[in-house]
């Protein structure tokens, strides 16, 4: 961690205190790790954990890449055989209005909808869908 009390015995070697507020005698260690690439780095503030944007980046990447978030959503979404019979007898705004959503969100409810079957596709059916888990 980044956040330590402070000792008058380590203000020489890391350097000068914090003293605002809620961290008052706390201070920032110097030479702190990045959580992704190990390389030295001196945080800005408390809560500084990258080295630099790259690395946070790399580590998003990863994490966050072809992950669907059902937790977050505000309105239900229909079954993509749903949505696509909605979208030849409407257009995609009468269909936007009939979900709550607007029209470009039914775009990228039916684009997701084809990404993952064709991911499916590739992966011979081998991996979880996120959208299953949730519900």
């Amino acid at each position: 961690m980044f956040r330590r009390r402070f000792d008058a015995s380590d203000a020489a070697i890391l350097g000068s205190t914090r003293s605002s507020g809620d961290c008052a005698g706390e201070l920032l260690v110097r030479g702190a790790r990045s959580r992704y690439c190990s390389k030295t780095f001196v945080p800005k503030h408390i809560r500084h954990r990258y080295c630099s944007q790259s690395c946070w980046g790399a580590v998003a990447a990863t994490v966050y890449r072809g992950t669907s978030h059902v937790e977050t959503r505000k309105v239900d979404r229909p079954s993509y055989e749903q949505l696509m019979a909605d979208v030849e007898s409407m257009s995609f705004l009468a269909v936007g209005r009939k979900y709550g959503v607007s029209d470009n969100a039914v775009r990228k409810w039916i684009r997701w909808s084809e990404y993952k079957a064709e991911r499916e596709r590739a992966d011979g059916g081998d991996r979880r869908d996120p959208d299953e888990e949730a519900a």
